[in-house]
């Protein structure tokens, strides 16, 4: 079986169903019936009370305006780093809309939530069946949350697994190679006693990292045991990796800081340093903490050169809100700082606004957009229409280009209601 999985999106790997229940309750005004939820019920037609036609409509309208923001299953976002992590590959197969902004919209989606390639990503239109998507990929892994659609992949000869959820909770295997998971979790451990093959011995330039993880005093011997081995083999050492740098931008309320947080799932096994500005205590002085309660502990300060001194022996770090150091730190410095940090083989991420309330650009976050592998514009929702918003209004104008505050003082806006 080669090392590809196969996995539906729409609650299998993205909370669909929670965000078009939202979507449904606040833009559309829709009542759930009592007792009922769409999640629960695996249905949208049944919990508001619609017939087919009303459901598609709906269904196609949020899928619209929505395939860019939806948030992931956390099971799925806890195993699917470490999969891709031992050489698996992924591939998102949808029944929803198939536009070409569609599926677009959904790779951008699921690239910036889990912090993946995604080797490719299909939309074969709403209702319609998976099998012409399935029958072009040799025998793997299969994920779904439907059980005809699961049904329909062990049959062409993948290993399926069909996650538990109320819809199918009295769904039983009928297909040998079809098995019911409580979560991908169960994924992960048979991917990990399927294989008989032992683990490859570590090469010198594994060992290498391995050794600058220990002790100061420890590393030194290793590495110096290690450059032995290299001479004894004619060669030499080998430069230590350029650092990685992804930024998450955009205006307030855009989920930044959701997505910094949800990257260090990338790093459970390693060594990291989070740190927020110490001036923004809007919420909390020893942690970051998001506009929908989510929070990791973090280290504050306002001087970047704390950072340079605390992440000497991390594997990566973390930077909240990195617009707010420009006000005690050049903006010189601040991308000094961070191209050091790469030059050491560390990975670095920062989030942070792009813009302030007046549309001018913030020089760090640009600075370090420049600079970026990777940059996410990310999107939030208009405080007064609910459409697609990339500015931040400021309530009451006061002249400062920075003014600590959160509902009371800014909300996100789009182009139109951001001016008027």
């Amino acid at each position: 079986m080669n090392k590809i999985i196969l996995t539906d999106i729409d609650d299998t790997v993205l909370k669909f169903a929670e965000g078009f229940e939202a979507w449904a309750i606040k833009k559309k005004h829709l009542r759930l019936k009592e007792g009922m939820t769409v999640r629960g019920q695996g249905s949208i037609m049944g919990p508001f009370g619609l017939s087919r036609e009303e459901t598609d409509e709906l269904v196609i309208e949020f899928s619209e305006e929505n395939f860019y923001c939806l948030q992931p299953e956390p099971d799925a976002l806890q195993v699917i780093p470490q999969l891709y992590a031992m050489g698996y590959q992924f591939v998102g197969i949808s029944s929803c809309i198939n536009t070409y902004s569609a599926v677009a919209d959904r790779r951008d989606n699921l690239t910036r939530v889990f912090g993946i390639p995604w080797l490719d990503v299909h939309c074969v239109g709403l209702l319609q069946s998976k099998k012409a998507i399935l029958e072009r990929y040799e025998p793997a892994i299969w994920v779904e949350d439907n059980a005809h659609h699961a049904l329909v992949g062990a049959r062409l000869g993948h290993k399926t697994y069909l996650l538990d959820r109320p819809y199918n909770d009295g769904v039983l295997p009928i297909e040998e190679n079809l098995k019911k998971a409580i979560s991908w979790e169960d994924v992960l451990i048979d991917v990990m006693f399927a294989t008989e093959e032992e683990p490859p011995r570590k090469s010198i330039d594994q060992q290498l990292l391995d050794a600058e993880r220990q002790s100061s005093a420890e590393r030194a011997r290793r590495v110096r045991q290690i450059e032995r081995a290299y001479e004894a083999q004619g060669e030499l050492p080998p430069k230590r990796k350029y650092g990685m740098l992804k930024v998450f931008c955009g205006p307030m309320y855009a989920g930044k800081s959701t997505n910094l947080i949800n990257s260090t799932v990338w790093y459970n096994d390693k060594s990291i340093l989070v740190v927020k500005p110490a001036f923004d205590n809007r919420f909390s002085e020893t942690e970051i903490v998001t506009h929908d309660g989510r929070s990791i502990a973090a280290r504050s300060t306002d001087d970047f050169n704390q950072i340079r001194l605390h992440a000497q022996d991390v594997d990566a770090v973390f930077i909240d809100e990195v617009q707010f150091f420009h006000e005690f730190n050049p903006v010189d410095h601040i991308v000094y700082t961070v191209r050091d940090l790469l030059n050491q083989g560390k990975d670095v991420f920062v989030a942070g606004l792009d813009m302030d309330w007046q549309g001018r650009a913030f020089e760090a976050t640009a600075n370090l957009c420049a600079m970026a592998d990777h940059v996410y514009k990310l999107r939030a929702r208009c405080a007064v229409c609910d459409d697609m918003a990339t500015k931040t209004y400021k309530k009451s104008e006061s002249g400062f280009q920075i003014e600590l505050g959160a509902e009371d003082l800014y909300e996100a806006r789009c182009n139109e209601h951001w001016k008027s």
